[in-house]
């Protein structure tokens, strides 16, 4: 008999949940297993989540940055419970950094001093980057929580947005990151540090923070070398008795001076055989 196909968990992010009145195993709602702190799991995937008549504006924030999928996470739910007076309020994200079986990925402090330094840099770009979209909605306090920096391989990703009390300033970014720089590459730590403290006497604004980061960059990609790493295949297909597809580089012929010269320039090549009828 063939077994059914199991549906992956779903995993969620519980904002605001007070996790000693909801600790692991226990049930929010009739719906919701604690899974691990405020990570829940939908056990009703096929019914739909339960949704406000109108969007508080918080959730509306989370809507206008749903163009960042890679970095941010999106509203799944909204429960509420109780009297009007003492009223308990629950936003459910989706797209969350978990791994397969719902931990919490590290954060980017943690995994800091372990990156190579070009990594170093990509990642404090990609927090330069989300700036702009997140000061629009009032949300930059994100980025200085250091608890909501998750990292997945190279992406950076968001826990869940903070709204800004007060003005925040990019200058408290660069004091953040004064706090990372003994851990920076030796290669990048010089030129780093300067950026840096740039930034936290507020020298730079947000637009010549990222060109900064991206000099810094390209210097290190200027003395490392760059590797390519390729891989294919070919078949001869259900037709003919031999194979006539063709691919660069042949794993016979790996010196450049040995292909001519339209392909010794290519990062790769492939041509199919047409078949004629």
């Amino acid at each position: 008999d063939e077994q059914p196909t199991q549906i992956p968990q779903l995993y969620l992010w519980a904002v605001g949940l007070d996790v000693e009145a909801f600790p692991q195993g226990a049930m929010l709602g009739d719906r919701y297993l604690i899974h691990d702190a405020q990570v829940v799991i939908d056990t009703q995937q096929y019914r739909l989540p339960e949704s406000p008549d109108e969007i508080p504006s918080d959730v509306v924030s989370y809507l206008k940055l749903s163009r960042l999928p890679l970095h941010l996470p999106r509203p799944y739910g909204l429960l509420r419970w109780g009297e009007e007076l003492n009223l308990s309020e629950v936003l459910l994200l989706e797209n969350i950094p978990v791994d397969l079986d719902g931990h919490l990925l590290p954060t980017l402090e943690s995994v800091w001093s372990k990156a190579p330094a070009l990594r170093q840099i990509n990642w404090l770009w990609q927090v330069l980057q989300l700036w702009q979209p997140l000061s629009e909605q009032n949300m930059t306090l994100t980025l200085l929580q250091p608890n909501f920096l998750r990292v997945d391989g190279s992406w950076l990703r968001l826990l869940e947005l903070k709204a800004d009390v007060t003005q925040v300033e990019l200058a408290q970014l660069g004091n953040m990151w004064k706090e990372w720089l003994p851990e920076a590459q030796p290669e990048i730590e010089e030129p780093l540090a300067d950026f840096v403290f740039a930034l936290a006497r507020n020298e730079l604004d947000i637009n010549e923070a990222i060109a900064k980061l991206d000099e810094l960059a390209i210097s290190q990609f200027q003395t490392k070398p760059f590797t390519i790493r390729i891989a294919s295949g070919t078949d001869q297909g259900p037709s003919r008795d031999h194979n006539e597809d063709t691919c660069y580089p042949d794993p016979k012929q790996q010196d450049r001076l040995q292909q001519n010269e339209y392909l010794r320039d290519r990062a790769a090549y492939r041509e199919l055989a047409r078949y004629s009828a």
